[in-house]
């Protein structure tokens, strides 16, 4: 073959895997000659097949030619096997925890050398001889041998290299990687043409430890701890931090706390935090259990290192349902909690009954019966403010006018007015007082009374009605009530601006704003009258109000000289009436002027000693008269006159001669003994009762019989004994008797007090002002506004409207209209009455079961003891003062000794009526008809509200459970 030569040495160079054949050559030019045939001879001389192509021998034969220096060629290249891939893992990030940091060292220190395990597989023989029957029925049985392999695994420890490439972290039960399967190798082909086979490697699998076994080539922890990473083996050393979670409990309400205790020297959870997460899933604030029990369970998890399953983070709540509706009725809500920790659930046939019960109209049932499921089904606890019914409100009318019904005064009446205002403001004592609007302002002025209406609301159109949840109709609202304002002494009623007292009025207006001031304006009222006989002159004051003319010594006299009072006035009882006057508001009428009857030669003169007649020794005429006396009370004088007589005059001034007196005997019974002294008799009271003097006798009568009002003519009345009014008791007045009293007419802002019983036929118009007392029974037949104070049973035959009853006996509202509302009732013994309270929910309060004339006396000794102690503090202030001055402060000391006595006596006595005023007394409130909201029941203490109309009742105190319970009538 010709071609390419070369000179020189040329040796076959062969690997030891007898994958490569290379030609090493050194040039000579002495040397051999070699071409392609002396090659491929030299190739098959070692028995080298396939020999290269054609094309390589001569790319080989070229590089050769080409050497200056020895060199080599690879000439021909076999397959080299592929070696096998182990088992590899592909770790996930895993972190070791900051907290664990300082602890991982000596775990792992102390945790060693790993120990790993290869599992090895043996395949067992295992033969079996098998009786088979034969092809044919008469031909016998076959038997085989079959042939099966049992698979055997076993551990053997494998001794790795110690050295840890890497360090992880993982909990229990957490996928920390993935295992990626070996590659197997695949076999070579020599340069002869022969196989060569794959290296055996002994690691070719991944080698686990304790803590992690593999599911599907997924590797899982299953001890917390530190992964340690080495060359082709993995282990965890122990290393449990606290691991917690808040799952839901079955009950789809319940949120539960799982907490598995790590180490001791962790810190535990925030409780905050497991708040946090179970805020996450829904919880409600206020059904969550405190920090400090959620603390407390931890703490003892990792005390007893068990872990702490199924703990409920909400506290014990039943299940509830109700509908709540707005006040104004146009709104109903529905309110929905889930049963928690344990409760029994909330079922729906619950909460469709209280929406029955409600009575509401809904709008839309069946979008709230998906709404209720929804709730029912989902995570959320409770349901609030859930909209369940809407009404429609009704719209607001035309806007009110205001029209004023007083009559001005005119322009000179004003200013006489105001300057008299201005008079009073400007006074030192005036300095405080607060005012609306400045006197000058004013564009209307008037002079009101007591009760009259001062301006009055006047409606325009009315606005459209609307409906509420329970489909019932709603008034249209009334139209706004101008803009006005009004000071104290005026009050809004019914739309009616209402004067509480008399007084001046004064109007701001600007525009349709209006401001109303009433000041205290009455002039002092001075009222003479005169005896028809002129023989006596009666005066009556009133001292003036605000700024008001005031009263004056001055102004009584003027006016007693208008009226022709000249002569016979007694400066001592005109001076007492006038200071009486200044002191309580009024006084009279009294007589303050007395004329000097004549009397005939050999006359009799009559002198009174009873001061409710007249001043002591005051002559008087004919006149009938009564009065009230007392057993033992000198009552009159009569008085011899001689034969001579004696003039008169009147109070007038004008002289009555002696022939024109009356001389007349004075008889008397035996209700009076009679006394001689040196200018006559004296006439000595024998029984109490009433004196009678009907212009010729005296008589004492057991009675005091009144038999028109009780008013300005009779003054106020105390007699010892029974008093029967044939009228009315006038607002302003008092009747005082030592037994009973009977009224045949109404009893108005009077005070009434009997030592026994009170009958009243009429009613009690009290005004705020009414106080009637009895220390045994009262009897009415209707109150208001009025106090009734009574020791024993109180009977009113229809209402008490608005009253302040206390009774240490029982109140009885007897007939079908006997109805309590308003007010402030305490009866010892209970109250029977027909209805309690009202539908438009007046406040109505009752207590009963307790004696409360004993918590009167608790009061008034409550209030002598702040006295004393406030004694004591302005009494310390002297002792310090008379210290710091040097002065002798024995008396001082003395004093305090004797108020600090004072002070433990009132201690001791408060502590004993408090602890009698505890005793229970068996008493009821027995309701005939219907009890309204607004009424609250008490006794020791324990409150009762009425939430909802009830009817045939009776309230009671139960001692054992110590709250006031409900039962039937019937």
């Amino acid at each position: 073959m010709g071609g390419l030569v070369i000179k020189g040495d040329l040796e076959l160079v062969l690997d030891p895997l007898e994958v490569e054949v290379a030609l090493r050559f050194t040039p000579r030019s002495q040397g051999p000659q070699w071409g392609v045939e002396e090659i491929l001879k030299l190739l098959s001389e070692r028995q080298i097949v396939p020999p290269p192509s054609p094309k390589k021998m001569e790319e080989v034969l070229f590089n050769l030619a080409r050497a200056k220096s020895p060199v080599t060629e690879v000439l021909l290249r076999g397959q080299p096997p592929e070696p096998t891939v182990p088992e590899r893992v592909q770790w996930l990030e895993l972190p070791i925890p900051g907290e664990l940091t300082p602890y991982v060292d000596e775990a792992l220190e102390r945790a060693g050398a790993p120990i790993v395990y290869r599992i090895k597989t043996e395949k067992i023989k295992r033969e079996t001889v098998v009786t088979k029957p034969g092809p044919l029925p008469f031909l016998p049985p076959k038997k085989e041998v079959v042939i099966t392999y049992d698979k055997k695994e076993s551990r053997e420890r494998v001794f790795v290299d110690t050295t840890v490439q890497d360090r992880l972290y993982a909990d229990r039960g957490v996928k920390v990687g993935t295992l990626i399967p070996a590659k197997p190798g695949k076999p070579g082909k020599s340069v002869f043409g022969k196989p060569i086979p794959v290296s055996e490697n002994d690691k070719t699998n991944f080698l686990f430890g304790e803590g992690l076994r593999v599911e599907r080539n997924e590797i899982y922890c299953d001890t917390s701890g530190i992964i340690r990473v080495g060359d082709g083996w993995a282990d965890v050393v122990p290393l449990p931090r606290h691991r917690w979670r808040v799952e839901r409990g079955t009950d789809g309400t319940t949120l539960y706390l799982y907490f598995e205790p790590g180490l001791r020297e962790l810190p535990l959870p925030d409780p905050i935090t497991i708040k946090e997460a179970a805020r996450s899933q829904g919880a409600v604030d206020k059904y969550l259990i405190s920090d400090e029990l959620i603390k407390k369970e931890l703490q003892k998890a990792l005390e007893t290192g068990q872990p702490l399953s199924a703990f409920p983070l909400t506290s014990y709540q039943e299940a509830d349902a109700r509908v709540e509706i707005t006040p104004d009725g146009l709104r109903a809500y529905l309110y929905l909690r889930k049963g928690m920790a344990g409760a029994p659930p909330l079922e729906p046939k619950r909460i469709g009954e209280v929406i029955r019960q409600s009575g509401v109209r809904l709008k839309d049932p069946q979008k709230v019966k998906t709404d209720i499921l929804a709730f029912l089904k989902g995570p959320a606890t409770e349901l609030s403010d859930y909209i369940l019914a809407e009404g429609t409100a009704p719209s607001r009318g035309k806007d009110k006018e205001i029209k004023i019904t007083v009559s001005p005064l005119n322009e000179e009446e004003w200013q006489k007015k105001k300057e008299r205002l201005q008079q009073w403001l400007s006074h030192p004592l005036q300095k405080g007082i607060s005012l609306l609007f400045p006197p000058e302002e004013a564009t209307i002025s008037a002079m009101v009374q007591k009760g009259s209406r001062v301006a009055q609301l006047v409606s325009a159109a009315s606005g459209t009605p609307g409906m509420d949840v329970y489909g019932q109709p709603i008034p249209a609202i009334p139209g706004n009530d101008p803009d006005m304002d009004y000071s104290s002494g005026l009050s809004l009623i019914k739309g009616d601006l209402i004067c509480e007292q008399s007084g001046l009025l004064l109007i701001k207006q600007v525009e349709r704003s209006y401001v109303f001031q009433l000041l205290e304006y009455q002039d002092a009222r001075i009222t003479v009258q005169i005896r028809e006989d002129g023989m006596e002159a009666t005066l009556s004051l009133e001292k003036e109000q605000g700024a008001g003319t005031p009263l004056t010594a001055e102004g009584v006299r003027q006016a007693l000289s208008d009226a022709g009072v000249q002569r016979g006035i007694d400066g001592n009882a005109l001076g007492d009436l006038i200071k009486e006057a200044l002191e309580q508001g009024s006084a009279g009428p009294r007589v303050v002027a007395r004329g000097e009857p004549a009397i005939p030669a050999g006359g009799v003169a009559l002198v009174w000693q009873l001061p409710s007649l007249q001043q002591e020794g005051a002559p008087m005429g004919r006149q009938p008269t009564k009065a009230p006396v007392e057993k033992g009370q000198e009552v009159a004088q009569l008085i011899k006159t001689g034969e001579a007589g004696r003039a008169g005059f009147d109070v007038r001034g004008n002289v009555i001669e002696p022939e024109k007196g009356e001389g007349f005997p004075v008889k008397y019974d035996e209700s009076l003994q009679a006394l001689p002294f040196e200018r006559g008799l004296r006439l000595i009271a024998g029984r109490s009762g009433e004196l009678v003097f009907d212009g010729w006798s005296l008589t004492i009568r057991s009675q005091y019989v009144v038999s028109a009002d009780v008013g300005p003519r009779t003054g106020n009345i105390n007699f010892t004994g029974e008093i029967r009014i044939a009228g009315k008791v006038q607002s302003g007045f008092a009747v005082f008797g030592g037994t009973d009293i009977y009224i045949g007419g109404p009893v108005e802002g009077a005070l009434v007090s009997a030592g026994g019983k009170v009958v009243i036929q009429q009613g009690i118009i009290g005004g705020d002002r009414g106080v009637v007392r009895a220390r045994k029974t009262i009897e009415a037949s209707f109150v208001e506004r009025a106090t009734l104070l009574a020791v024993e049973n109180i009977v009113i035959k229809n209402g008490a409207l608005g009253c302040n009853i206390k009774t240490n006996g029982k109140l009885h509202l007897v007939s079908e209209r006997g109805v309590l509302v308003g007010g402030v009732c305490k009866a010892r013994l209970g109250i029977d009455v027909m209805q309690v309270g009202s539908e438009r929910g007046i406040r109505t309060e009752i207590s009963f079961g307790q004696d409360y004339l004993i918590a009167d006396q608790i009061e008034v000794l409550e209030r002598e003891q702040e006295k004393v102690r406030q004694a004591i503090q302005a009494l310390d202030k002297q002792i310090k003062q008379a210290l710091a001055s040097g002065k002798n402060i024995d008396g001082l000391g003395a004093e305090k000794v004797r108020l600090l006595k004072l002070l433990e006596k009132y201690g001791m006595k408060l502590f004993t009526l408090r602890e009698k005023f505890e005793e229970h007394f068996p008493s009821e409130i027995r309701v005939r008809g219907n009890i309204f909201p607004g009424v609250v029941m008490e006794s020791h203490g324990r409150y009762y509200e009425v939430k909802q109309r009830r009817s045939q009742v009776v309230f009671f105190f139960n001692r054992e459970t110590g709250r006031i319970q409900e039962k039937s009538l019937v």
